[in-house]
């Protein structure tokens, strides 16, 4: 079963958030080599609760879902979601959410 679920990225989110209640390498892998990163986002969010690195990586395709995990998942500025929103129409509402904390980062 969880084989087969694997190959739809919405069933892995809910079969992980449903059935495992918990989150695994298979299904967070599975959930993060897709291309709709708002069940990345989610998987992050509600089978994780924190960040972790790949999940990281993948929302950091798109600038608004880096910032997004920026400020709900890592709950700081990240080098990862700088550089993705960084550039972008999400990099002013990143600095003013992380104030002085990205100056760091800020290259």
């Amino acid at each position: 079963t969880r084989k087969n679920v694997c190959r739809n990225q919405e069933y892995t989110y809910y079969y992980a958030l449903d059935i495992d209640k918990c989150s695994r390498e298979d299904t967070r892998e599975a959930v993060c080599s897709y291309e709709n990163l708002e069940f990345v986002y989610l998987y992050a969010q509600n089978i994780d609760k924190s960040p972790n690195e790949k999940t990281r990586e993948a929302v950091c395709r798109d600038p608004e879902y880096a910032c997004k995990y920026a400020f709900t998942i890592d709950k700081c500025p990240t080098e990862d979601t700088w550089l993705a929103v960084k550039g972008t129409e999400y990099e002013k509402e990143y600095k003013k959410a992380f104030n002085n904390s990205i100056k760091e980062l800020i290259i």
